[in-house]
Parts: structure tokens; sequence; C-alpha cells
């Protein structure tokens, strides 16, 4: 299933350090522009910001709890 409601994106988009841990900037930058609703992660250095540009970031726990209401509505 996410799979299915998944997206590659590569982008070359360059945002100003943001996170915590630098390498992460590509992270944001491409779920930025790919237009994400979601961040699925476990590094603590995304966690922690918990949203960027409207752009939650959650852990796969938290994710999939997301998923079963998604299903239960």
């Amino acid at each position: 299933m996410i799979r299915q409601q998944s997206e590659i994106v590569e982008t070359d988009v360059v945002i100003d350090s943001t996170s915590r841990d630098i390498k992460d900037d590509p992270v944001l930058a491409s779920a930025a522009d790919g237009h994400a609703d979601y961040i699925v992660t476990g590094d603590r250095d995304l966690l922690v910001l918990g949203e960027y540009e409207g752009i939650q970031i959650v852990t796969p726990e938290q994710f999939l709890q997301i998923l079963d209401d998604m299903q239960n509505d």
C-alpha cells in the first residue's frame, strides 16, 4: 500500500540549513519539492523538528497509526 501511494522524487533544490544535521537537509528539500504529506523516519535530528513547511515528520509507529486511523474513517 505504501509503495502504491509513494512517489520517488529527485531534486536539485537546496535549502538553508534547517536541521541539526546538515546531511538531513536533502531529505527535507526532496519532501518539500515532492509536496509530501509526511516524512517517516527514526532520525532524531529530523523528528525534533516535528514538521517542515507543513510536512509532518513522524516515526514509523506514528505513521502506522495514521494509516490505521485513515482506514477506520
